[in-house]
């Protein structure tokens, strides 16, 4: 019923049918695709839509005009259809913003829709996070990054991407100064992909927010990032939260924060930081004039290193400590 009013809808924008049992609904819900030229944004996420359900709804998003973001978080996307996105994204010249995240694309749909990322000329942000991804879709991925000019974010949290598939992606930061957000929390990369990619900052002139957080990064990705932050004004939110970083990490951190005159936010929650920790973190701060938010939650800050960091924050009042 709210399909079939929606067919002459001149007025709503944004319209959120996530967790609504669309299972049985697919055709009713391209139909209304197809006939509405006001809604802007339409949420699909959590309705167990499969290729059934998923095939004439993405057919109806080739022709429309009307919508620019569009959530299928959770359903239950797999493999094959890749291609049913791919093809709804070559033919789409309106939509901006696509979240799938929580699917099951796996390594054929990320190429399916790598492929058509070369084509696509308007789509902003791809949310790719948990969908079984690893080396191969990313290197597609990546592949698609060096020729694509619109792509904005892309976030591909808690997949399997590790070293083959940083090493493109690193590769194609080189010549991409479209992409500002990266998102990869959670994929498996180690000290040497870390390398890779700042390698590739320190030419990139685009990246401003990077989550590398739930990864173990080790001291030798710490120092290639601080390298990397003592001269890069380009990145302003850094996400390490949950790395793994010691005491010889903190110190390359507090350093780079001396010189750095970029950064705004930098996320290192989820660590486990000792009173020498949060003692050189203040050193930081107190030099810093740029960094606006600082995030130790969950970071076992002792008594002590509650008074150190209320001091500097005392001598730096332009930041805001969240522990």
């Amino acid at each position: 019923f709210i399909c079939l009013g929606l067919k002459e809808n001149k007025t709503l924008m944004s319209l959120h049918l996530n967790d609504s049992n669309l299972k049985i609904a697919g055709d009713e819900v391209s139909e209304m695709i197809r006939s509405n030229k006001a809604i802007a944004e339409l949420n699909l996420s959590h309705n167990y839509l499969g290729n059934k359900q998923l095939k004439p709804v993405l057919k109806a998003l080739e022709t429309n005009r009307a919508i620019t973001l569009l959530d299928l978080e959770e359903n239950e996307i797999i493999s094959t259809d890749g291609q049913l996105i791919a093809d709804m994204l070559v033919a789409n010249t309106r939509l901006t913003r696509l979240y799938l995240k929580e699917n099951l694309l796996e390594d054929s749909g990320a190429e399916a829709i790598a492929s058509a990322l070369m084509i696509n000329k308007t789509l902003q942000a791809l949310s790719l996070t948990n969908n079984l991804i690893k080396s191969r879709g990313a290197i597609a991925l990546g592949s698609a990054l060096i020729f694509n000019k619109t792509l904005k974010s892309l976030t591909l949290n808690n997949n399997f991407i590790n070293y083959e598939g940083i090493s493109i992606i690193s590769k194609a930061l080189r010549v991409n100064n479209t992409l500002k957000k990266l998102y990869l929390s959670s994929t498996s990369i180690r000290s040497d992909s870390i390398v890779l990619l700042c390698n590739a900052l320190k030419i990139n002139r685009a990246i401003k927010n990077l989550d590398i957080s739930s990864n173990v990064i080790e001291s030798c990705g710490v120092q290639a990032l601080c390298e990397l932050l003592r001269s890069n004004t380009t990145l302003k939110r850094l996400f390490i939260d949950r790395t793994y970083i010691d005491y010889t990490d903190i110190k390359e951190i507090s350093e780079m924060l001396k010189h750095n005159k970029g950064l705004k936010l930098l996320q290192l929650s989820n660590n486990v930081l000792a009173g020498k920790d949060v003692v050189a973190i203040a050193e930081g701060l107190e030099v810093n004039k740029t960094l606006k938010k600082l995030y130790l939650e969950e970071a076992v800050v002792e008594d002590g290193g509650v008074k150190v960091l209320e001091g500097a924050q005392k001598k730096n009042r332009k930041i805001r400590i969240y522990y």
